[in-house]
């Protein structure tokens, strides 16, 4: 781990950045690691083959896996209703590496065949449920997760296919540094779960891609259901933290505006909240910068 903090912040209305901010270790072309906001992609994703009529957000996922399943549907995944466990009983021990070394092979070997055993009896956030959703969008596709993101989301927004990517260790990804100037990495994401919280992007890039996606009947407009967003009119937001770095997203679908932060280093797993900080200073500064015109 390491004490330094970074942080980026970009700010934009429809199609005009208003602010972009970048720390110590971020800088405008390097992708950063979305953590769980690329559930959005991942919604958004089934979004596109709900609009298609590939499956039907009321489906149960028993009829699209082949397995028991109880009677969980794609919109219960979407939602996070599903009932589907946080994360694998052996991941809540892993703080070292509970992403890493996932094909889509091993995920149905040591998930979808045990899939009726990890349904709880509260509905409630998961990471899971985003994983199962990524590999049904893998089999109705066939293709991997992050191939069929670029086909049907983010390369029909305007972006560049090398503009999505997944956040590796390998990849030129935006990095924390320890004190002796040492790359500190985080959680490899692999296989399905890269649907759950492995997408990686650069920060204008990802608050592009929502600004076009959050027009009225957009497959991010949180006035068409199902959606992945947490929270209520006016305001939506979700937010990912991996071992080094944490995420936000805000938006108002009704004013246009997009906001996105993105930190690295601190304490292990809060980065969602230093992603939060920032990105409210910066917020306050681009309010102050419009009252002083």
């Amino acid at each position: 781990m390491t004490f330094l903090t970074s942080s980026a912040v970009c700010i934009c209305e429809g199609e005009t950045a208003l602010s972009q901010r970048y720390g110590r270790w971020h800088i405008p072309e390097a992708p950063v690691a979305w953590a769980s906001v690329s559930k959005l992609l991942t919604g958004a994703t089934a979004r596109v083959l709900i609009d298609q009529g590939v499956v039907d957000d009321d489906t149960p996922i028993c009829d699209l896996l082949g397995v028991a399943a109880g009677s969980i549907t794609v919109r219960e995944l979407i939602e996070h209703r599903s009932k589907l466990a946080r994360v694998l009983p052996e991941q809540e021990k892993d703080f070292t590496a509970p992403y890493s070394g996932w094909t889509a092979d091993s995920f149905d070997q040591r998930v979808i065949s045990r899939l009726d055993s990890l349904i709880g009896l509260e509905p409630g956030y998961s990471n899971l449920g985003y994983a199962v959703l990524a590999r049904i969008i893998e089999r109705v596709t066939e293709l991997p997760i992050l191939e069929a993101v670029r086909q049907l989301v983010s390369i029909p927004s305007g972006l560049e296919r090398d503009s999505l990517t997944n956040a590796d260790n390998s990849s030129p990804i935006a990095r924390a540094y320890s004190l002796r100037g040492t790359p500190v990495n985080g959680w490899e994401v692999s296989g399905p779960w890269i649907g759950a919280g492995g997408f990686a992007m650069t920060p204008l890039d990802m608050a592009t891609f929502i600004s076009r996606s959050i027009a009225p009947g957009g497959v991010l407009d949180p006035r068409r259901e199902p959606h992945s967003w947490e929270g209520i009119v006016p305001l939506y937001a979700h937010d990912g933290a991996l071992r080094q770095s944490g995420s936000l997203v805000v938006i108002n679908p009704d004013t246009g505006r997009v906001a996105v932060a993105h930190s690295l280093g601190g304490v292990p797993g809060a980065g969602d909240h230093l992603a939060e900080s920032a990105m409210k200073k910066v917020m306050r500064a681009v309010r102050r910068e419009n009252n002083n015109e």
